[in-house]
């Protein structure tokens, strides 16, 4: 819809059969491959291979919070010009 594609704009710029984009979008199911053209064709492959990236492990405990945390970054002050 955010394209103004028509269900079958969709199908044949994707190669997935109308049928099998009807039935996707009436019931949420679909071959791998179907899904991988689709979102290929919208654009959508790396976000959709990004949200199955393992999220990095909690801390267990206080203490291994405060270790992973980076170390802060202190700012020097800026040099004062000769004679001041």
């Amino acid at each position: 819809m955010a394209l103004s594609w028509r269900q079958d704009d969709l199908a044949e710029r994707s190669g997935v059969g109308i049928a099998t984009l009807r039935r996707f979008e009436s019931t949420g199911r679909i071959g791998f491959v179907g899904l991988a053209k689709l979102l290929a064709t919208l654009g959508l492959a790396d976000r959709f291979l990004g949200a199955l990236k393992q999220p990095a492990p909690a801390p267990k405990d206080i203490n291994e919070f405060l270790a992973s945390a980076p170390a802060p970054v202190r700012q020097r002050a800026p040099r004062r010009a000769a004679g001041n």
